[in-house]
């Protein structure tokens, strides 16, 4: 349905108590006006509903990414009262749901009272709108922000407002937005943040259309509550002038953070606690911001600032049940004074300055109440030092692989026919042969070898041993070789031992002594030869050659 310039298109749950936009393969029905004006309104008895609808299936329209029904408003007014608006919206903001769509030359406008936004792409969306206001709405289980208020709006507001369970963001003010007021609002179970207040400008230089880049500016964040989301409850990111006031933030990682130039923000009695990480960061790029009356409980670190490249004001704080800081600063760009802050808990030191940062400029401090944890242990320690964690997890799981595979078995062989594995006990004694070998040879044990080998003497012979193969035996012309090399390893092991001067000229048996030939050749020691040896002698086949471990 098209609502041209001038036309009027007015829904009341009198006249439909529920209007379903129809979801096919075809195409989805829409309501877009276009410099006309758009009202639903309902009554709190029998409020009316819009709601995208799949008649095939006779469920709510789902976003399966070739579009949903959604309502548009272009340059208009729109208002809604009392209304439930569900399964609505795809793909961008202005297509995102229900949407005021402005232009340069003229804005929209219009507002939502007790009106419920659920299971939309965006809960609401509004982008360059001018006095657009949301009053007692919820927007709850939407795939993104619950609420997003986008560029070149000026002086949207959301009060008494919910934004419970969606996607990202419960309320999301972005960038060149101007007078944006959320009061008495609560933003609850979100997957990211409660409230992202992004002020930054569009870009950091001259823009391509040549129009202005200056930051957001006036945003306005009061007696609202962000409860247990998923990152921060209150994160702003640039902008100028960013007032939080007597706001209660309940988070796990960070209660407040003020970053990315955020300048000349004013933080005012709020209350922190639900032991945050850290209770109120600012930095890094927040300067000029003024910290005051503010409340932190059982943070690990209640109020940080890093780098914060000018200025921090911080007063009349209270800090109780601290767990590592009181106060923490860091970076050389971090200037801190301020007055009259109570701090209390257990950890190191109430105030702490590292990275080169200053001695924050506090004065008349009560910090009577703050216990010192002097004796540190092992969980103390990993608690401080994440890395060490690291490395630790590392080295247990190297540890654990290099043990695991020591006791792993290896693999049976896939092909044992291919490799036969032979240990040392299945190897052949070796066997001294010297020339051809054969079954002439007459020899037909290990014993018919050593009575050759003796001269046929065999007061020397071992214990009977089995049959050796006629492959393996020796003929007549090796029985010689084998007798020389005998005498020659003899005559080695025993020029050795004597060069040992205590055995010098020692008297063998039979009368046998040893004589001095003088020095051999290549070596200093004098080399000693048996006297019976000393002359050269033809190789006596019928002499007994001694056994291994006899002496000559």
């Amino acid at each position: 349905m098209f609502v041209s310039a001038g036309a009027h298109l007015v829904l009341s749950s009198s006249a439909a108590g529920a209007i379903y936009l129809d979801n096919t393969s075809h195409g989805s029905a829409s309501i877009v006006a276009w410099d006309g004006s758009l009202q639903f309104r309902g009554t709190s008895q029998h409020p009316l509903v819009l709601q995208g609808w799949d008649e095939a299936t006779m469920t709510p329209a789902r976003d399966t990414g070739d579009g949903r029904p959604y309502i548009r408003e272009v340059a208009g007014r729109m208002t809604l009262v009392d209304a439930r608006v569900a399964a609505l919206g795809f793909w961008s903001g202005r297509t995102g749901g229900v949407a005021w769509t402005g232009l340069s030359t003229h804005p929209s406008s219009g507002a939502a009272t007790s009106t419920t936004f659920t299971g939309n792409t965006y809960g609401a969306f509004v982008t360059r709108g001018q006095n657009v206001t949301f009053s007692a709405d919820l927007f709850e289980s939407n795939q993104l922000d619950g609420l997003h208020i986008h560029r070149g709006s000026i002086a949207t507001s959301a009060t008494f407002s919910s934004a419970v369970r969606n996607g990202a963001n419960g309320f999301h003010v972005d960038r060149a937005t101007e007078k944006t007021v959320l009061w008495h609002d609560v933003s609850q179970h979100n997957a990211t943040n409660g409230f992202v207040i992004d002020g930054r400008p569009l870009v950091s230089t001259a823009s391509a259309s040549g129009n202005g880049v200056s930051p957001g500016s006036g945003t306005r964040v009061e007696n609202s509550a962000a409860l247990d989301n998923g990152r921060t409850g209150i994160l702003i990111e640039g902008g100028d002038q960013t007032v939080l006031k007597a706001d209660e933030v309940c988070a796990k990682v960070t209660g407040i953070a003020l970053r990315y130039g955020a300048s000349n923000a004013i933080v005012d009695g709020n209350d922190v606690r639900c032991s945050p990480r850290t209770g109120i960061r600012i930095g890094p790029g927040a300067p000029g911001a003024l910290v005051f009356g503010n409340a932190v409980s059982g943070a690990r670190i209640a109020v940080l600032v890093t780098n914060s490249g000018g200025g921090v004001e911080l007063d009349r704080s209270l800090i109780t049940l601290a767990r590592v800081f009181g106060i923490s600063v860091r970076g050389v760009n971090s200037v801190v004074h301020g007055n009259e802050n109570v701090i209390s808990g257990i950890g190191f030191r109430p105030v702490d300055s590292r990275a080169d940062a200053r001695i924050p400029a506090l004065h008349a401090n009560i910090t009577a109440n703050w216990a010192y944890a002097r004796k540190g242990t092992v969980l103390t320690y990993l608690e401080f030092h994440p890395l060490a964690v690291l490395w630790l997890s590392i080295a247990f799981l190297v540890l654990v692989g290099g043990l695991w595979t020591r006791r792993r078995k290896p693999a049976p062989h896939p092909y044992p026919e291919s490799t036969r594995w032979t240990g040392p006990a299945d190897e052949p004694a070796p066997v001294l042969v010297g020339a051809s070998v054969g079954a002439q040879s007459g020899l037909h044990s290990r014993r018919d070898y050593d009575d050759r080998l003796n001269g046929g003497d065999t007061n020397h012979h071992a214990p009977l041993e089995p049959a050796l193969p006629a492959s393996m035996l020796p003929d007549s012309a090796g029985l010689d070789v084998v007798r020389q090399s005998r005498r020659n390893l003899d005559d080695a092991r025993l020029n050795g031992a004597l060069r040992n001067p205590a055995l010098r000229n020692p008297a063998l048996p039979n009368g046998e002594r040893l004589e001095e030939i003088g020095p051999h050749v290549g070596h200093p020691d004098v080399r000693w030869q048996s006297s019976l040896h000393a002359r050269p002698e033809p190789i006596d086949s019928t002499r007994p050659i001694p056994r291994a471990g006899e002496r000559p």
